[in-house]
């Protein structure tokens, strides 16, 4: 069954974003936004804390470690993160690399990257998400996390990533068939737990292939991060207040093989063409 099919045989009120069906509506019932600047929601006190507590830690661990790997893999000097003013990254991935670079949509995204900034541990740049800000090929790695999903202008975005890079581009999304297949309820849930989550859309694999491919890029790294939805993972931390049953639950996942299956969200790895 492929994915229009699942499509076809979900309840109107179960229909999921997908990038090739924008106007179904969000998980919250809602047509997203043409926002340009999806960081100046991600850059603040309050989206952090999401990831507070012990399985906040748990979840970001897991995001940093993948990362990490992909840019220690591409033997990264000069970085640029896009949107990266929600400070998940910076802190740990700056430390590795030589010259790490961050561009906001407004000063205001730089405000939770402000120590790293005052000890010149990174540079910050202010700019269009989708006309970015910097030469052709001015970096050797570019990285996007936690950006895709609320730009519906997703293609141009990639676009941009490419253009800026000389070598590789990282980035994030959410995997379709993966358990955000139960996307309508969880998202439900998700919404409950943190009152400010946003809509997001979902994507398959093969057409993120297909943009990089276009742009000269091709796939060298597929992580998938999780087995189960993010929202499961906080539910476990208000039941419990720790972040040992998200740590065993994946674990099991991962050595049944689960997590290579249907984890999500899923990290590629592209590297421009010689």
């Amino acid at each position: 069954m492929d994915r229009e099919e699942i499509l076809e045989g979900l309840t109107p009120e179960g229909v999921l974003e997908t990038s090739n069906s924008w106007e179904r509506g969000a998980f919250d019932g809602q047509t997203l936004d043409s926002d340009q600047a999806p960081d100046l929601a991600s850059s603040t006190e309050d989206y952090a804390m999401r990831f507070s507590g012990p399985v906040g830690h748990f979840l970001l661990s897991v995001q940093n470690k993948t990362v990490l790997e992909l840019v220690t893999n591409a033997a990264s000097k000069k970085i640029l993160d896009v949107g990266g003013g929600h400070a998940q990254l910076a802190p740990s991935i700056s430390q590795h690399v030589r010259d790490y670079s961050v561009t906001g949509s407004s000063e205001e995204c730089s405000k939770l990257l402000s120590g790293l900034i005052k000890n010149k541990k990174i540079k910050f740049n202010k700019g269009n998400l989708l006309d970015l800000p910097h030469r052709d090929n001015e970096f050797d790695t570019v990285l996007s996390i936690r950006m895709l999903p609320h730009l519906k202008e997703w293609q141009q975005f990639i676009d941009e990533l490419c253009r800026v890079s000389s070598d590789t581009v990282i980035v994030e999304y959410p995997e379709f068939l993966s358990c955000n297949l139960v996307g309508r309820p969880l998202f439900a849930l998700k919404k409950a737990i943190e009152k400010n989550t946003r809509p997001y859309r979902l994507f398959s694999q093969s057409e993120i292939i297909e943009e990089f491919d276009r742009n000269g890029f091709e796939l060298i790294e597929v992580k998938k991060q999780l087995t189960l939805p993010l929202a499961l993972h906080r539910v476990f931390g208000i039941l419990t207040g720790k972040a040992e049953l998200s740590r065993f639950l994946e674990s099991i996942a991962q050595s049944l093989g689960l997590t290579k299956l249907i984890g999500s969200p899923v990290v590629l790895s592209f590297k421009k063409r010689s």
